[in-house]
């Protein structure tokens, strides 16, 4: 990590102004994100979204929870998806707030570590080759969608037999029935 970045997240983490995705060993079923208060307009309190991937055979998903919110959400997706459906919601509330990307700080059992870590700990199950490239797919959909506001050329997707399956996941992802 470069100094400037280091002493960038030193500053923001002494005015907690940081957002923090955080996983415990303890509690492995869990990936916590906290999204801190901003006091400027527009002005929000400070919240936590838990994410809990899911890869029973019976039930493969994410659920998801904002604090404070009674209720707990659920995406039923592929396990492949799972990375990429919490990245990319994470990505997408800093957006909204205003916080860049490259300063979210990953943190496992109490230490920093690189998002790549973060979700190899968190996510600890190895995909296939096929599952490695829908995921890829996947993310290059939904980035697109989600990060840039462009519609993502699908030409090198375009052949693959897997294309509607994660068109699929990308329809779950935006709540949008099949019908």
């Amino acid at each position: 990590m470069s100094d400037n970045l280091s002493t960038i997240r030193d500053v923001l983490s002494k005015n907690n102004y940081e957002v923090v995705a955080e996983f415990s060993s303890e509690s492995p079923s869990t990936i916590r994100v906290l999204i801190p208060a901003r006091k400027i307009v527009p002005g929000y309190d400070s919240f936590i979204v838990d994410y809990s991937p899911s890869t029973k055979p019976d039930q493969t998903g994410l659920s998801y929870r904002t604090h404070g919110k009674e209720s707990t959400d659920f995406i039923e997706c592929p396990r492949y998806a799972l990375k990429t459906l919490v990245s990319v919601d994470i990505k997408k509330v800093c957006q909204q707030i205003g916080y860049d990307f490259s300063l979210i700080s990953f943190i496992v059992d109490g230490q920093r570590t690189t998002e790549d870590e973060f979700f190899n700990e968190s996510l600890d199950f190895k995909l296939d080759d096929l599952e490695t490239e829908k995921e890829e797919c996947l993310h290059y959909i939904l980035s697109s969608f989600e990060l840039t506001d462009a519609s993502p050329d699908i030409s090198k997707y375009a052949l693959e037999d897997y294309l509607d399956e994660v068109y699929a996941v990308v329809r779950s992802f935006y709540g949008i029935d099949e019908k």
